[in-house]
Protein backbone atom coordinates (compact mmCIF):
# COMPACT_ATOMS: atom_id res chain seq x y z
CA UNK A 1 0.00 0.00 0.00
CA UNK A 2 2.77 2.43 0.76
CA UNK A 3 4.42 3.83 -1.88
CA UNK A 4 1.96 2.84 -4.90
CA UNK A 5 0.74 6.01 -6.52
CA UNK A 6 -3.24 6.28 -6.49
CA UNK A 7 -5.18 5.58 -9.80
CA UNK A 8 -6.76 8.22 -11.14
CA UNK A 9 -7.66 7.31 -14.33
CA UNK A 10 -10.64 5.64 -15.40
CA UNK A 11 -8.41 4.00 -18.09
CA UNK A 12 -5.84 1.98 -16.03
CA UNK A 13 -5.75 -1.46 -17.35
CA UNK A 14 -6.73 -2.71 -14.08
CA UNK A 15 -9.88 -0.44 -13.48
CA UNK A 16 -10.92 -1.56 -16.95
CA UNK A 17 -10.48 -5.19 -16.46
CA UNK A 18 -12.29 -4.74 -13.19
CA UNK A 19 -14.59 -3.15 -14.76
CA UNK A 20 -15.07 -5.54 -18.36
CA UNK A 21 -16.47 -8.31 -15.48
CA UNK A 22 -19.75 -6.71 -14.61
CA UNK A 23 -20.44 -8.96 -17.97
CA UNK A 24 -20.56 -12.18 -17.97
CA UNK A 25 -19.29 -13.29 -21.11
CA UNK A 26 -16.29 -11.37 -19.46
CA UNK A 27 -16.64 -13.38 -16.51
CA UNK A 28 -16.36 -16.52 -18.33
CA UNK A 29 -13.37 -16.04 -20.71
CA UNK A 30 -11.50 -15.15 -17.97
CA UNK A 31 -12.17 -17.07 -14.91
CA UNK A 32 -12.19 -14.20 -12.78
CA UNK A 33 -15.05 -11.96 -10.94
CA UNK A 34 -15.50 -9.05 -8.41
CA UNK A 35 -16.05 -9.01 -4.90
CA UNK A 36 -17.76 -5.90 -3.57
CA UNK A 37 -18.38 -4.61 -0.45
CA UNK A 38 -16.15 -4.90 3.10
CA UNK A 39 -17.90 -8.18 4.58
CA UNK A 40 -17.82 -10.08 1.17
CA UNK A 41 -13.46 -9.08 0.53
CA UNK A 42 -13.01 -10.06 4.36
CA UNK A 43 -15.14 -13.45 3.55
CA UNK A 44 -12.68 -14.17 0.10
CA UNK A 45 -9.52 -13.69 2.57
CA UNK A 46 -10.73 -15.89 5.12
CA UNK A 47 -11.69 -18.79 2.74
CA UNK A 48 -8.61 -18.51 0.55
CA UNK A 49 -9.87 -17.38 -2.26
CA UNK A 50 -7.41 -17.03 -5.03
CA UNK A 51 -7.59 -12.52 -4.84
CA UNK A 52 -5.54 -11.02 -7.78
CA UNK A 53 -5.77 -7.57 -6.42
CA UNK A 54 -7.39 -5.79 -4.53
CA UNK A 55 -8.83 -2.12 -5.34
CA UNK A 56 -9.69 0.28 -2.68
CA UNK A 57 -10.48 3.78 -2.23
CA UNK A 58 -8.48 5.22 0.95
CA UNK A 59 -11.02 8.20 1.47
CA UNK A 60 -13.82 5.86 1.71
CA UNK A 61 -12.44 3.34 3.54
CA UNK A 62 -12.70 4.22 7.24
CA UNK A 63 -13.35 1.34 9.13
CA UNK A 64 -10.40 -0.11 11.67
CA UNK A 65 -11.42 -3.68 9.73
CA UNK A 66 -11.27 -3.12 6.39
CA UNK A 67 -7.58 -1.07 6.92
CA UNK A 68 -6.65 -4.41 9.03
CA UNK A 69 -7.68 -6.58 5.88
CA UNK A 70 -5.56 -4.36 3.31
CA UNK A 71 -2.85 -5.11 5.58
CA UNK A 72 -3.37 -8.67 6.37
CA UNK A 73 -3.45 -8.64 2.10
CA UNK A 74 -0.35 -7.10 1.97
CA UNK A 75 0.98 -9.45 4.38
CA UNK A 76 -0.51 -12.38 1.68
CA UNK A 77 1.24 -10.83 -1.02
CA UNK A 78 -1.69 -9.69 -2.54
CA UNK A 79 -1.52 -6.65 -4.78
CA UNK A 80 -3.37 -3.14 -2.93
CA UNK A 81 -4.07 -0.57 -5.53
CA UNK A 82 -5.65 2.69 -3.96
CA UNK A 83 -8.11 4.63 -6.17
CA UNK A 84 -9.55 7.53 -6.15
CA UNK A 85 -13.12 8.37 -5.08
CA UNK A 86 -14.47 8.82 -8.69
CA UNK A 87 -12.61 5.90 -10.02
CA UNK A 88 -13.70 3.95 -7.18
CA UNK A 89 -16.97 4.85 -8.03
CA UNK A 90 -16.86 3.66 -11.71
CA UNK A 91 -15.96 0.31 -10.29
CA UNK A 92 -18.21 0.12 -7.83
CA UNK A 93 -22.58 -1.41 -8.02
CA UNK A 94 -23.76 -0.03 -4.62
CA UNK A 95 -24.47 3.33 -4.38
CA UNK A 96 -22.58 4.21 -1.18
CA UNK A 97 -19.48 1.72 -2.04
CA UNK A 98 -17.66 1.02 1.55
CA UNK A 99 -14.45 1.58 -0.84
CA UNK A 100 -13.17 -1.66 -1.14
CA UNK A 101 -13.55 -4.74 -3.79
CA UNK A 102 -11.60 -7.83 -5.16
CA UNK A 103 -10.61 -9.22 -8.09
CA UNK A 104 -10.73 -13.06 -7.64
CA UNK A 105 -10.33 -16.16 -9.72
CA UNK A 106 -13.02 -18.15 -9.95
CA UNK A 107 -11.91 -21.79 -8.25
CA UNK A 108 -12.15 -24.77 -10.47
CA UNK A 109 -13.57 -28.29 -8.21
CA UNK A 110 -13.64 -31.66 -9.63
CA UNK A 111 -17.13 -33.10 -8.80
CA UNK A 112 -15.80 -36.04 -7.01
CA UNK A 113 -13.91 -34.15 -4.49
CA UNK A 114 -16.93 -32.61 -3.00
CA UNK A 115 -18.06 -35.62 -2.01
CA UNK A 116 -16.30 -36.81 1.43
CA UNK A 117 -18.62 -39.83 2.45
CA UNK A 118 -21.61 -41.24 1.92
CA UNK A 119 -23.29 -39.05 3.78
CA UNK A 120 -22.86 -36.33 1.00
CA UNK A 121 -26.06 -34.47 -0.31
CA UNK A 122 -26.51 -31.55 -2.27
CA UNK A 123 -29.25 -29.18 -4.12
CA UNK A 124 -29.17 -29.01 -7.42
CA UNK A 125 -30.68 -26.11 -9.13
CA UNK A 126 -31.48 -26.13 -13.08
CA UNK A 127 -30.76 -21.87 -14.53
CA UNK A 128 -32.32 -20.36 -11.56
CA UNK A 129 -32.78 -17.00 -12.35
CA UNK A 130 -33.33 -14.95 -9.52
CA UNK A 131 -30.35 -14.51 -7.67
CA UNK A 132 -32.08 -13.69 -4.72
CA UNK A 133 -33.57 -16.86 -4.82
CA UNK A 134 -30.27 -18.60 -5.09
CA UNK A 135 -29.32 -16.74 -1.61
CA UNK A 136 -32.54 -18.10 -0.08
CA UNK A 137 -31.78 -21.35 -1.20
CA UNK A 138 -28.50 -21.44 -0.22
CA UNK A 139 -28.90 -20.08 3.21
CA UNK A 140 -31.75 -23.20 3.61
CA UNK A 141 -29.40 -25.66 2.91
CA UNK A 142 -27.07 -24.34 5.06
CA UNK A 143 -29.44 -24.72 8.19
CA UNK A 144 -30.42 -27.99 7.03
CA UNK A 145 -26.95 -29.54 6.54
CA UNK A 146 -26.69 -30.19 2.89
CA UNK A 147 -23.43 -30.65 1.44
CA UNK A 148 -23.78 -27.76 -1.32
CA UNK A 149 -25.00 -26.35 -3.88
CA UNK A 150 -25.14 -27.41 -7.61
CA UNK A 151 -25.90 -24.55 -10.00
CA UNK A 152 -26.44 -26.46 -13.83
CA UNK A 153 -27.32 -24.55 -17.46
CA UNK A 154 -26.77 -21.42 -16.48
CA UNK A 155 -28.75 -18.69 -15.23
CA UNK A 156 -28.25 -16.61 -12.34
CA UNK A 157 -24.27 -16.27 -12.15
CA UNK A 158 -23.01 -17.48 -9.08
CA UNK A 159 -20.11 -15.37 -9.48
CA UNK A 160 -21.89 -11.90 -9.14
CA UNK A 161 -19.94 -9.13 -6.78
CA UNK A 162 -23.21 -8.07 -4.88
CA UNK A 163 -26.16 -9.85 -3.80
CA UNK A 164 -23.89 -12.92 -2.46
CA UNK A 165 -21.32 -13.80 0.54
CA UNK A 166 -18.10 -15.55 -0.78
CA UNK A 167 -19.03 -18.87 1.10
CA UNK A 168 -21.39 -19.87 -1.44
CA UNK A 169 -18.28 -20.55 -3.73
CA UNK A 170 -17.65 -23.36 -1.83
CA UNK A 171 -21.24 -24.65 -2.49
CA UNK A 172 -21.22 -24.05 -6.13
CA UNK A 173 -19.95 -25.43 -9.42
Amino acid sequence: MGCVDIITNRTNPKIKQARALRQRKERDASGLFLVEGISHVAAAVEAGAAIEYICHAPDLLTSPFAKGLLAQATARSIPCYPTSTEVFASLAEKENPSGLLAIARRPTTEYRSLITDHSSWFVALVSPQDPGNIGTILRTIDAVGASGLLLLDGGAGNYLHHGYSLPNLRWSL
